[in-house]
């Protein structure tokens, strides 16, 4: 994805800022060391869920697409570095096409242990 918005950089691409945006959310969830009725204890842990949603108007574009949606789990903080890194570089291109509408969200919850099964 990088490599297309540098491509269209370099082709001078500007999207509509009204129309196009860039939205980051980082669920962190605490996981505590309780059973769940019916299943072994479960192991103390942290996970962050990460959920992207890209605009760009107008379309047809240079960057071949129109937006994304994207939504993943990571449980190791050295991959959720990473890509925090990735989303950081990604949005920061993103400001260069002329995106003024960027949000990276924080968000910290707790995840009940009856949810654990839908993770």
């Amino acid at each position: 994805m990088i490599n297309l918005i540098q491509e269209a950089i370099k082709a001078g691409f500007q999207c509509d800022p009204d129309k196009s945006l860039a939205r980051a959310t980082i669920l962190v969830h605490e996981i505590p060391e309780q059973p769940v009725p019916y299943s072994d204890p479960i192991p103390a842990r942290t996970l962050w869920k990460f959920s992207i949603n890209v605009k760009i108007f107008p379309y047809p574009n240079p960057l071949k697409y129109g937006g994304y949606f994207q939504s993943f789990v990571i449980d190791e903080r050295p991959e959720m570095r990473q890509a925090m890194e990735k989303i950081e570089t990604e949005f920061a291109l993103y400001r260069k096409i002329g995106m003024t509408n960027i949000s990276i969200t924080d968000e910290r919850e707790q995840l009940i242990p009856k949810q654990l099964k839908l993770v």
